[in-house]
């Protein structure tokens, strides 16, 4: 595109230059006559550079655009991904502190100690005596 720009400008500069002159305004006639032709024909002609400049403006917001758009998208993601680790990390506290509980619970009921079953030394409350 800036090459197009380039020439563009160049080509506007030396026509002015050709208008000074007859030889120079019978040339212009003839590029003037060429290129709309070639417009006729379905060429693209970019020899513009007011128009050229506003497509270079146009695509370089678009670039800038679909940059925010990708760091938004890749900005929830991120947040979608936390979230979803909060939650697993949640749900598995929870799950240990039921399990938890249910241990705890049980071992009330039997009236040990927590680790369950019979313990060392004295005797737990409806543990059964081995005697011999």
């Amino acid at each position: 595109m800036y090459a197009n720009l380039k020439k563009a400008t160049q080509l506007q500069t030396r026509q002015t230059g050709m208008l000074k002159s007859y030889d120079g305004a019978e040339e212009r006639r003839q590029q003037m006559l060429s290129t709309a032709l070639d417009r006729a024909a379905g060429k693209k002609i970019k020899d513009d550079p007011k128009r050229i400049l506003k497509a270079l403006a146009k695509r370089r917001n678009k670039k800038r655009s679909s940059a925010k758009k990708w760091a938004e998208r890749k900005r929830n993601l991120q947040s979608s991904v936390d979230n979803y680790v909060d939650e697993r990390r949640a749900q598995k506290q929870r799950t240990i502190a039921s399990k938890d509980a249910k241990k705890n619970k049980k071992a009330e009921k039997k009236g040990g100690s927590a680790g369950g079953g019979k313990g060392k030394g004295g005797s737990a409350k409806g543990a059964r005596k081995d005697s011999k």
